[in-house]
């Protein structure tokens, strides 16, 4: 399962999506980072949808 996680450095706040490559414990740990909480939900859900694989297609505002 993705999780998000709460960042915040000089430049401000950020969001990190973060899971493991096929979800299962020897998976591979992945992540991105999204300029708002909103935009991280989504590609939360995208990563999710995809089987715990990183999506093809990213919603704006991640990077």
């Amino acid at each position: 399962m993705a999780g998000i996680e709460k960042r915040t450095g000089p430049r401000g706040t950020t969001y990190r999506v973060y899971w493991r490559e096929g979800g299962g414990r020897a998976g591979a740990r992945d992540s991105e980072t999204c300029d708002d909480k909103g935009t991280a939900r989504r590609f939360k859900g995208l990563v999710e949808a995809g089987g715990e694989r990183r999506p093809g297609g990213y919603p704006k505002g991640c990077r």
